[in-house]
């Protein structure tokens, strides 16, 4: 019963509509072959969605996207062209598969064969048996029902009600179900997503930190790659996962639509302009037809997305915070980490806490590794994925510069204090081993269910899909210290209002609650951040009061 099972959460979903997409040098995008539901137009959409900028560089990628209520893959594949034809041969397989209520429904469950077809199709374009024998096997008519699909690393998720046939006018807006904390069973395939969480912690670094802020703030974020653009969709994926509030968490915020997680959009170009100006302007409307409220409504709703269009980064009104990726033939120092850009050409920097917060948290993850390691070893267990070693940083171009402040501070406190440490470093200590400990603990927990299930043991931190439960369970206890403090003072605000017959008055933030946050007490940036937390969650203004030291009386810093 139970190999019944881990086989049928394998399978792939059931398709609403399959295609083949072709490069013609003398009639651009051209849709080949399609077969969709009668409800799913593709025309005028899927060829440019399937064949986005850039691809003439690569030769094999594989992309998400959404589509008429649904998400895409698209497998792309490139080859010489006929002598009578002057470039390459560029051509794409790919499906939709509808959302289920969650980010992508799985549809990677299909990218291994949409390689192969696209491959197949390459040799023999006459081949459209293939096509035909792929959606009759696996068109939803005809195929089991998908209403059990769940996203596999993230622990909120619940299987959700079968979609309507007929969606709303935003597809791309679809609702997401939120549900149990218990870890979901993964799919152990090579096409997951979860297997790019190493790569998102290594690729990114102490950045990872202030981007994940900016989402939790449901800013709009976009990332900008050359192709291959595979990697790009997948860290779309992981971040809106990363970013969603724990269920219990959102549902202690009052009016949380909109708050509990930003809309995955995955792959957009040029020709989703119109639905990205559509977005913004109907947030530009919301704030200005609801002053004083605006940070409740739809003026908090997110999204994150990637692009190869370059065009789009010079449409600043588009987005939040641009993220430009390295090139991946880039070979300097300065290449080797993303570049964090605001709309108004901000550059943004992780803070020295996120650097700590990075080593502290890597370091875990490794001692994790290195003990089910050990633990497999012993138990004879098959070897899972090996460890890896993360880079700390020491480019000081990706890291806030330790204010002079800061460092009159510490030198006089340490002076003061004989080198004894900070009560606060001995917190922030105390919340880093904290976060970590639970992170493992999840994972460990579900790991040893599967083992007394005699399942196959994807948690283990080894795997892909284990090591990427762990990094979703630290973020989202991230999460919770974050906006669950934030709750707490806007009732320990609204006692205090009540105890004083006073309306309306700002919270004020302290260095310790900035601590019990996780944030940086010196970065500016963070104190920003904590105020729009505040403003966005609580819907309070809120003030951030200063580092000073006073000694016999007298402030002197």
């Amino acid at each position: 019963m139970e190999d019944q099972q881990q086989h049928e959460d394998c399978d792939p979903p059931a398709v609403a509509a399959l295609y083949l997409v072709r490069f013609d040098h003398r009639l651009g995008n051209t849709i080949l072959w399609q077969k969709h539901d009668e409800h799913i137009s593709l025309e005028g959409a899927i060829e440019f969605k399937s064949l986005p900028s850039g691809f003439h560089n690569v030769t094999t990628d594989l992309i998400y996207f959404l589509h008429a209520g649904c998400a895409g893959v698209s497998a792309f594949d490139s080859d010489e062209a006929p002598e009578d034809q002057r470039s390459a041969s560029l051509l794409a397989a790919g499906v939709l598969v509808h959302l289920q209520g969650t980010r992508l429904g799985k549809v990677w469950l299909h990218a291994t064969n949409l390689q192969d077809i696209a491959r197949r199709m390459q040799r023999d374009p006459s081949a459209t048996h293939i096509l035909d024998s792929y959606w009759t096997e696996h068109n939803e008519h005809s195929s089991r029902a998908t209403s059990n699909v769940i996203d596999d690393l993230d622990p909120n998720k619940q299987p959700s009600r079968p979609v309507r046939k007929r969606q709303a006018a935003s597809d791309h807006e679809a609702s997401y179900s939120s549900g149990s904390i218990a870890m979901k069973p993964t799919d152990n395939t090579s096409a997951n997503p979860a297997h790019s969480t190493r790569d998102l912690l290594l690729e990114f670094g102490p950045l990872l930190f202030p981007l994940f802020r900016a989402i939790l703030l449901r800013q709009r974020v976009l990332l900008i790659q050359h192709p291959p653009l595979r990697k790009a969709c997948e860290f779309v994926y992981l971040l809106s996962v990363l970013t969603s509030l724990p269920y219990p968490l959102a549902e202690a915020i009052e009016d949380s639509e909109g708050l509990s997680q930003s809309m995955a959009l995955f792959l957009v170009g040029t020709h989703d302009i119109p639905f990205l100006q559509d977005l913004a302007a109907r947030r530009v409307e919301q704030l200005s037809c609801e002053p004083g409220i605006e940070s409740h409504t739809e003026a908090r709703r997110g999204w994150i997305a990637c692009t190869s269009d370059k065009l789009l980064a010079y449409k600043p009104d588009l987005y939040d915070v641009r993220v430009d990726m390295p090139s991946i033939s880039g070979s300097s120092v300065e290449a080797a980490w993303p570049s964090l850009i605001s709309s108004k050409g901000k550059i943004i920097k992780a803070s020295q806490r996120d650097l700590r917060r990075y080593k502290s948290f890597t370091l875990a993850l490794e001692r994790m590794l290195e003990d089910q390691t050990e633990t497999s070893m012993n138990s004879n267990q098959p070897d899972a994925e090996t460890a890896i070693s993360f880079s700390v940083p020491r480019e000081s171009s990706i890291i806030e510069p330790l204010p002079w402040a800061a460092v009159a501070f510490e030198s006089f406190v340490w002076w003061a204090s004989a080198g004894e440490p900070l009560a606060e470093s001995e917190d922030e200590t105390d919340l880093d081993n904290n976060l970590a400990r639970i992170a493992s603990q999840t994972t460990r927990d579900d790991w040893m269910h599967r083992n007394r299930l005699n399942a196959r043991p994807s948690s283990d931190i080894r795997s892909a899909e284990g090591f990427g439960m762990a990094v979703v369970a630290y973020f989202h206890q991230l999460s919770c210290a974050l906006v669950a403090h934030s709750l707490y003072l806007d009732r320990a605000s609204q006692h205090e209002e009540s105890d004083n017959a006073q309306s309306h008055q700002a919270i004020v933030v302290t260095k310790r609650d900035l601590v019990k946050m996780g944030l940086d007490i010196w970065s500016a940036q963070d104190a920003q951040f904590v105020q729009r937390l505040l403003h966005i969650y609580c819907g309070k203004q809120s003030s951030v009061l200063d580092r000073t030291i006073v000694c016999c009386g007298m402030r002197i810093l």
